[in-house]
């Protein structure tokens, strides 16, 4: 069986005018692989952080702004472990990722005050818009997966957020599945197991690594689209990194298929 392990960086919601984009993305591994991966980042957290941070779950915001369970410990320290995740994700040919980044700052410029009278629907649709580019494109994966890698059954685990979002999720998957224009004519859309499992991220490493993902293509898209630029790590790297992990068509291409940007307001129209 395959698993999906899936976060977010940012909100939906278009309320922090200083957050420019709304991330989701799914790290994808075989479950023969999860033991492995869980042993490999422990080994990573155990080498490069004081024993007191063993325990402290990866949020790549806590880690690269120093607070909350990482509060205290040294910007040097920090940034290797930044290093050393990427690392390992990026070298890791037996994980694949998926991302959607929605620029929430150009569908604000496109659409203008409009964002303001609709905020529960801007919310819903944003939320939806993008799990339903990223379901698309994990389900073509899963067309895609070699028959001798064994069952193409894949569970997503997402991260547990509020009841309400956790129902709107569930319920829009499982519509993109059944009836969605594109995703429900794509073969691999069958072995996908809806309703996903909301589960917390201090129980599931891959979570958190997705988590960290989100993150680093969030601040890259920054620098990428508006020049924003985060002092001491170093996202452009980390970015690299990830590529070469994203789902990519035959001619190694991820743009459109790993790494999905979208920033026309034409879904709330």
């Amino acid at each position: 069986m395959w698993v999906a392990y899936i976060d977010e960086s940012g909100q939906p919601n278009f309320r922090d005018k200083n957050e420019m984009f709304y991330t989701v993305s799914a790290l994808i591994l075989h479950d023969s692989q999860i033991e492995a991966l869980n042993n490999q980042v422990e080994k990573i957290k155990r080498e490069v952080l004081p024993a007191r941070y063993w325990s402290a779950e990866l949020h790549a915001n806590e880690i690269v702004h120093g607070n909350k369970d990482y509060s205290g410990l040294r910007l040097d320290i920090r940034i290797e472990l930044m290093d050393r995740l990427h690392e390992y994700i990026g070298n890791n040919q037996n994980i694949t990722i998926i991302s959607v980044i929605v620029d929430k700052n150009q569908i604000t410029e496109n659409i203008g005050h409009r964002l303001n009278l609709k905020r529960g629907f801007v919310t819903d649709k944003t939320r939806k818009l993008a799990y339903k580019l990223l379901i698309e494109r994990l389900a073509w994966y899963i067309t895609h997966i070699e028959q001798d890698r064994g069952s193409k059954w894949t569970i997503l685990i997402i991260d547990e957020s509020t009841i309400l979002h956790q129902r709107g999720t569930a319920n829009d998957l499982d519509i993109e599945k059944r009836v969605g224009i594109y995703t429900s004519r794509i073969p691999g859309s069958k072995h996908i197991l809806i309703p996903p499992l909301f589960a917390s991220s201090s129980q599931h490493t891959g979570i958190q690594l997705a988590d960290v993902v989100a993150y680093t293509i969030s601040k890259w898209a920054g620098k990428k689209y508006y020049g924003i630029v985060k002092k001491y790590f170093d996202f452009e790297k980390y970015f690299e990194l990830l590529s070469y992990r994203f789902y990519k068509d035959d001619r190694g291409r991820y743009e459109g298929y790993g790494l999905k940007y979208w920033n026309s307001p034409s879904y709330l129209i």
